[in-house]
């Protein structure tokens, strides 16, 4: 095989690979809201998740299967 044809070869392979998509199995938003006194002390910490419709729905079929 000819040094072109390869190099022609390479290039057509090259140029037909499409780029790979991937994608997050999870979409989570975390929030942490904080309460600090006059005193300049924190009073209080509440951390909150919030999961996409997807995976919570996933989670609740294959974790709670009593639905309690």
């Amino acid at each position: 095989m000819q040094l072109t044809g390869i190099v022609s070869g390479a290039a057509l392979l090259l140029a037909s690979a499409a780029a790979a998509n991937a994608h997050p199995h999870v979409f989570a938003e975390a929030k942490l809201d904080l309460t600090v006194g006059p005193d300049r002390t924190v009073k209080s910490l509440r951390h909150s998740w919030r999961f996409d419709d997807l995976f919570s729905s996933t989670v609740l079929m294959e974790f709670d299967k009593n639905s309690d």
